[in-house]
């Protein structure tokens, strides 16, 4: 794609990981060159490792070495951390708006012509988030016009902030995100922040982006997931078995750190009522 320099001047991509999922960034690489180009800088949030990248993409590396737990729980707060030191690299490049999204948000759609305007519908909106891909049509509060839903912000919609792909302006993203944060607590607990800093955040009514979320499937990948894997595995040269077979082994240990992180939120609840 061709950007206005207006765009590469102000909008930028950020992408969360951890070296144990390196796994994703392939893929997740190769379909953003596919369908983004090269134009547009990325920032790669993650730990010590070095990727490397066989697309011809502009990537800043941001590697930080930070524990994996938080006071031994088993909760990754270096999650947290390692955003907020990334958006202030961010923040000093120059970049007022980020398009944020996780290693498993692997492009499978785009509308060009909308992605280009982008940084208009920011400025026109006067909002703090856009969610570039659906959402359940119970978080839509009003219609704003032709283009895009406000979403709502009762305390109906428990999920008002995710991390689904979206674009941010940049000091936003900045203030919400906590560094003992773990990507599940973000969601959680950043919900309720951004309604105490009544963030305004609109959902596009026709998706710009369609990304595969391989992380959500209990048996590796989505179908839909599955046949991307199989297209960069053939464009690659690589056993397709053999490389699914690595999600698998990272799915299955995302939901016992999930499910132990959620035993360890109840233990906490508790706790706090008996010491009321």
């Amino acid at each position: 794609m061709k950007f206005n320099k207006d765009i590469k001047n102000n909008i930028c991509f950020l992408v969360s990981t951890f070296d144990e999922r390196e796994k994703f960034l392939s893929p997740f690489f190769y379909f953003y060159k596919k369908f983004i180009g090269s134009e547009l800088r990325v920032y790669l949030a993650k730990g010590d490792n070095h990727f490397s990248c066989d697309e011809d993409v502009d990537i800043k590396q941001l590697n930080f070495s930070l524990p994996r737990s938080n006071r031994n729980l088993g909760l990754c707060s270096s999650w947290g951390k390692r955003l907020k030191l990334a958006i202030e690299q961010i923040k000093r490049d120059g970049f007022s708006y980020t398009v944020f999204t996780c290693d498993d948000g692997w492009i499978r759609y785009l509308d060009a012509d909308r992605f280009s305007i982008l940084l208009e519908m920011m400025k026109k909106y006067d909002c703090d988030r856009i969610q570039l891909i659906e959402t359940s049509p119970g978080y839509i509060l009003e219609k704003i016009d032709e283009c895009a839903s406000l979403i709502s912000t009762s305390s109906d919609v428990p999920w008002y902030l995710n991390h689904q792909t979206s674009i941010w302006r940049t000091d936003s993203l900045y203030n919400v995100i906590n560094q003992n944060d773990c990507a599940t607590e973000s969601e959680m607990i950043g919900s309720k922040r951004c309604k105490d800093l009544n963030y305004k955040f609109l959902v596009l009514n026709r998706p710009l982006i369609l990304s595969s979320g391989v992380n959500h499937s209990v048996d590796g990948l989505y179908d839909y997931g599955k046949e991307m894997l199989k297209e960069f595995c053939c464009e690659k040269g690589l056993s397709y078995f053999k490389y699914y077979k690595k999600f698998r082994i990272s799915i299955s240990n995302k939901i016992v750190n999930d499910i132990k992180s959620l035993i360890i939120k109840i233990i906490r609840k508790l706790n706090h009522v008996r010491h009321k």
